[in-house]
């Protein structure tokens, strides 16, 4: 189940379109659906990580075979496998990933924030973000800057008086 949900939130494709001008426009002003959504997705990663770590104690794997009632005489077979052969890898590599994503995820949520809190200071015009002023789109700027993006798109904000 654990590798169900967490595959789950890495191909939603919901994730690379919080920043989309298309959900930025259609969740404004208060971006609920997307909050939402952030909490929703940083609570499974944070779960998954807590179980990788739980699942990788020898301890458990013994006990997940020992539930599984899989006849003793495969017992160190079983540990030898579920050990060398791990779906999330290093559970410290695993959980610096997931913590990379959660933080990811909330630089989105502060963006929204940031949006929602100046909504009516910006808009967005063919793909372009244009301000009220400089020092929003400082603000705005430096957020992005926090984001793994894409670079062409840092272009595409100005600061004008509408």
């Amino acid at each position: 189940e654990l590798v169900l949900d967490i595959n789950d939130v890495l191909n939603d494709k919901r994730i690379t379109n919080l920043l989309s001008d298309e959900n930025i426009l259609n969740d404004a002003p208060d971006y609920t659906y997307s909050k939402k959504y952030i909490e929703n997705t940083i609570k499974v990663i944070k779960e998954s990580v807590d179980e990788v770590d739980d699942f990788q104690t020898k301890e458990n794997i013994i006990s997940y075979f020992n539930d599984s009632k899989i006849d003793s005489y495969y017992k160190n077979l079983y540990v030898e496998l579920t050990s060398m052969f791990n779906y999330f890898g290093n559970s410290k590599d695993y959980e610096e990933d997931m913590n990379k994503l959660v933080n990811q995820l909330n630089v989105i949520d502060d963006v929204l924030s940031f949006l929602s809190y100046n909504y009516g200071s910006w808009t967005i015009v063919n793909g372009s973000y244009y301000f009220e002023n400089e020092t929003l789109l400082k603000e705005f700027k430096e957020l992005l800057s926090k984001l793994d993006y894409d670079e062409e798109k840092e272009n595409n904000y100005e600061s004008v008086k509408y």
